[in-house]
């Protein structure tokens, strides 16, 4: 349950604290803090927008834990100090803030999938919603991938993993907080105490970037020290120790408060535009918000704050900054749902304009109403409970339901089961693993009868039934190992910035798959397949450091060298697959446009050529041009007298390329075969007697 109504759970008399000798200084409204808000609600919206030159606009949710652990934080130090803080107290001013708004759009999110959204889509929006109205999105998405991948700008309520965070904090917060001030021996080290919990965090943050970003990006632990230095700033402020008031002396003296907002102002402009979505993220890189930011709020009075972050318009942009947040991510997210490319900057752009002219009505008509609502305190936690329970009643529906295809046309539902039929990731090792799985739908042997191995990628999997396929059609064994991201290499592996520990498990299991099939007396054709027009940077020797010298390509052409040499034995044939078509359009979207009608009428507004791909033949401009890989391969393929099997021809004439016909795909995203793809794809590959 989400901290705002934690409260019906604890008791909810005022907690008092021991006074303090000298009394505490009570927060006052800064209008330049309005402007470091705007600050960073227009970087993420810009960035979302894709938006130039906003390349890392996402440290805006930096900067607006900063200012939410300066002031939240603060306020509950103060309260906590003064004995007037009351849990009852705080969670109905956090339900006023946050619910009100968070609900209509939730909601708006979920009302508008049921027009949009096939099925499964429609499941994760009502999944999503649940966890964002509890408090807990953040978890929900960290299971569910990393905040720069693909996939993620398809899920309608990403942004709520933000809130989710600080939620989670302000759950938590107020008992360390009184822990720490009630027992007299760490109410005097407070500052240390504080400091020491902001740094383990930081490091724990680091070190998790390293190793499982989507873990750094997504959960309390590795975040909260940049919520921590926001409260450690607000108790510097209320402590009146030898320590503060020299810093306090110190920033009063003119010079050296201008150079740390300078100082502050550029940290933040580097971070917003200096970095970008491949930088290792949070880690030590933000420090660059987080700083910049803590310095900002340290220095009030310099002519940055009071001229600049205090002027009207960027006060403004802060006030309805919340609103902002939540409305501009669902739209864009929809607008990339019923495209079947990225949208357009331009287009991107419109919806951010629109979102803002939503906010500016939300936070009108919402926010402030709600927010100056002057019921009794357990009045409002009444109410905001029942408002809470009602509103998760569509959600959880959603849920419960699978996504509620029964909304859905048939030809709708059954478009979409061509895709569900074909995620089955049976035979598919994850991330981390380094075996290949030998479960009897992977390991299937005919006895007599020679068998057929397949190793790659994705590619591999997406192409596994039609392997299966004509397996069984020839009384043949199978052996089909396959691992999303890892390309069958000996000597070389792949990196992935949202993955990086599973550049040594690709290598480990492309050496054990490997050393299975040669060791396979049994089988006599060899398939190796993958997507081998990826970026050539992310090909890397191994063990990491071995072959340093050589380039992107030369090492794909040594590490698939390798492995060919490795599985050659006599009696055997090796087949390397050609790429397959890699569409800057995704024919599965488009065959969900042309079967629903309101899907269909955006779709067109979006698009103007929508009636030409709408006929499930386009022309060669659609496809995105292959490399020089592409034709590494072959030569590879070439010099090592193993057939080299090409997929493009099977799709794709001189002039155009068919990715479906009526409502069979032959494609289920913008370059993975459908179960019937893979058929057509694999015609004419020879077999083994």
């Amino acid at each position: 349950m989400p901290s705002y109504f934690c409260c019906f759970f604890a008791h909810m008399d005022t907690l008092s604290a021991p006074q303090l000798t000298r009394t505490a200084t009570q927060p006052v409204y800064r209008p330049d803090i309005d402007g470091l808000r705007a600050i960073a609600v227009t970087s993420v919206v810009l960035y979302h927008a894709d938006i130039f030159p906003f390349r890392s606009g996402f440290v805006g949710v930096d900067i607006f834990f900063v200012i939410s652990g300066y002031l939240i934080g603060g306020i509950i130090l103060r309260s906590v100090l003064t004995g007037s803080f009351s849990f009852a107290t705080f969670y109905a001013r956090r339900a006023r803030r946050i619910l009100p708004i968070l609900i209509v759009v939730i909601l708006a999110t979920c009302f508008v999938g049921w027009w949009l959204l096939d099925a499964s889509d429609f499941f994760l929006v009502g999944s999503t919603s649940t966890y964002a109205l509890l408090g807990l999105s953040n978890f929900s998405f960290w299971r569910l991938q990393g905040y720069f991948d693909a996939e993620a700008a398809l899920r309608p309520l990403l942004m709520t993993w933000s809130l989710g965070v600080e939620e989670q904090f302000y759950f938590l917060f107020p008992f360390a907080a009184i822990v720490l001030l009630r027992i007299q021996i760490l109410r005097s080290y407070s500052l240390v105490v504080l400091s020491g919990f902001t740094i383990a965090s930081f490091a724990f943050g680091v070190w998790c970037t390293a190793r499982y970003p989507a873990t750094a990006f997504y959960l309390l632990p590795p975040r909260a020290w940049e919520l921590g230095i926001g409260v450690t700033l607000a108790a510097v402020e209320i402590n009146r120790s030898p320590f503060t008031y020299r810093l306090s002396r110190l920033l009063a003296t003119a010079s050296f408060r201008e150079f740390l907002s300078g100082l502050g102002i550029v940290a933040l402009l580097v971070a917003i535009f200096g970095l970008d979505k491949n930088t290792q993220f949070p880690g030590y890189y933000a420090l660059l918000p987080v700083l910049g930011t803590a310095a900002l709020i340290a220095t009030p009075q310099s002519r940055l704050s009071q001229v600049v972050l205090s002027s009207r318009p960027l006060v403004f942009v802060g006030l309805i900054s919340y609103s902002w947040y939540l409305w501009h991510w669902p739209m864009m997210s929809y607008l990339r749902i019923v495209a079947p490319a990225p949208p357009t900057s331009w287009q991107l752009g419109s919806i951010a304009l629109l979102s803002f002219a939503l906010a500016v009505l939300s936070w009108r008509f919402i926010e402030r109403p709600f927010r100056s609502n002057a019921a009794p305190t357990l009045e409002t936690l009444r109410r905001y409970a029942i408002a809470l329970c009602l509103a998760l009643i569509f959600p959880i529906s959603i849920k419960v339901g699978r996504g509620i295809a029964e909304r859905l046309p048939e030809r709708t539902t059954q478009i979409a089961e061509m895709v569900g039929d074909r995620l089955d990731g049976a035979c598919t090792a994850g991330w981390m693993e380094t075996e290949p799985r030998l479960t009897s739908d992977c390991v299937h042997d005919v006895p007599g009868r020679p068998s057929i191995a397949l190793l790659g990628d994705s590619h591999a999997w997406a192409l596994s039934p039609g392997i299966r396929d004509l397996a069984q059609s020839a009384k043949l064994g199978f052996r089909i190992f396959t691992k999303p991201g890892c390309p069958p290499l000996l000597g070389v592996s792949v990196t992935r910035m949202e993955q990086p520990l599973a550049t040594e498990a690709c290598a480990a299991f492309n050496s054990s798959a490997i050393r299975r099939i040669a060791d396979d007396k049994n089988v006599k054709l060899i398939v190796l397949a993958a997507l081998w027009d990826n970026p050539v940077d992310l090909y890397v020797g191994h063990p990491v450091g071995a072959n340093s010298a050589a380039n992107g390509l030369e090492l794909l052409q040594s590490g698939l060298m390798r492995s060919i040499e490795t599985l050659k034995r006599p009696g055997v044939e090796i087949v390397v697959l050609g790429d397959t078509p890699y569409f800057t359009v995704d024919p599965y979207r488009i065959a969900l446009a042309d079967s629903l009608p309101q899907r269909r009428a955006l779709f067109c507004l979006v698009r103007s050529d929508c009636s030409v791909l709408f006929t499930g033949s386009i022309g060669q401009q659609y496809l995105r041009k292959h490399s020089t890989v592409a034709e590494a391969v072959r030569t590879v393929a070439l010099r090592a007298s193993v057939t080299h099997f090409d997929l493009m021809s099977s799709f794709c004439s001189s002039t155009s390329c068919l990715f479906r016909q009526d409502d069979r795909l032959f494609f289920l995203d913008t370059n993975h075969v459908s179960k019937l793809g893979a058929s057509v794809a694999l015609r004419g590959l020879p077999l083994p007697r």
